[in-house]
């Protein structure tokens, strides 16, 4: 139970701190993190014999801010990683319940589709897909939400398998209830505490997904500020300024852990409220 707190405290302190510098990252900014000055390029951060409070975390290949440039790559991030999730939670949601509540035929037309996807690699199916489409923020967001949906429709399946058994379902069957009215008020309230876990856990995850593509060349375009584009671009000075690669590595690291952390502390004390008796 003090474990679960914990980790809620300290991963929603972490998480609503990345989230406001997200928000506020025009006037965070000390500089336009797309200009350019080839006089002032690979400057060492701040705390180095040769770094300047003009660039605190120095400047990269083309002499731009690497400050302003993480933090404009901490929007990018956020708003691709819940977006993406958003779509999946929906999607994934609807098919589940559809899945579980419409039928034989239509029952095995979707799990047949569920395995299907699931029988590529996520990393795989985002790659073709993010190279057919092309690199923006929006193709990224679809292609992330296409590859999570499947995971969420198998757990919306099997817990609403598991929910229409229950004697509150039951019982408002007999007295006349309707599907829809039985998803509305007792299957769908129920899934909350599961999705909301899974959600926050798979935040993090499409956040590497998107460093990951943005990586290869193939996730955010390149004239936007990402975590992942920045590690592409430090690959030919990592030996001469390896602050290039170190700081967005350690941005997305500490953004996966700090939402990690809070999806398990959601998890443990969403299991606590249910040991309760509490939905």
């Amino acid at each position: 139970m003090r474990a679960g707190r914990a980790k809620l405290m300290i991963g929603g302190m972490l998480v609503a701190f990345i989230t406001l510098m997200g928000l506020f990252a025009p006037i965070l900014s000390m500089a336009d993190p797309s200009a350019q000055d080839l006089h002032a390029r690979l400057q060492p951060p701040v705390w180095t014999n040769k770094g300047t409070l003009a660039h605190p975390l120095g400047t990269d290949e083309f002499g731009r801010d690497v400050m302003s440039r993480m933090i404009h790559g901490t929007r990018i991030s956020l708003v691709i990683g819940v977006a993406s999730v958003v779509l999946s939670v929906g999607f994934g949601t609807a098919a589940g319940l559809l899945a579980a509540t419409a039928g034989r035929r239509t029952e095995r037309s979707v799990l047949q589709l569920i395995d299907a996807q699931s029988a590529l690699p996520p990393v795989l199916l985002a790659i073709i897909t993010a190279a057919v489409l092309g690199p923006s923020v929006p193709n990224l967001v679809l292609v992330l939400g296409i590859t999570g949906w499947s995971l969420f429709a198998r757990v919306v399946y099997a817990q609403t398998l598991s929910l229409r058994e229950r004697d509150y379902v039951t019982a408002a069957q007999a007295l006349g209830a309707g599907q829809t009215r039985i998803l509305a008020r007792h299957i769908l309230p129920n899934l909350l505490g599961t999705l909301s876990v899974l959600a926050a856990l798979q935040v993090g995850h499409m956040i590497l997904m998107e460093s990951s593509l943005s990586f290869l060349g193939i996730g955010v375009p390149l004239s936007t500020p990402s975590w992942g584009g920045m590690l592409a671009d430090s690959r030919k000075y990592l030996w001469i300024a390896p602050w290039l690669t170190i700081l967005p590595g350690l941005a997305i690291g500490v953004t996966v852990w700090g939402i990690s952390i809070l999806g398990d502390g959601l998890k443990e004390r969403l299991g606590a409220r249910n040991t309760t008796g509490l939905n």
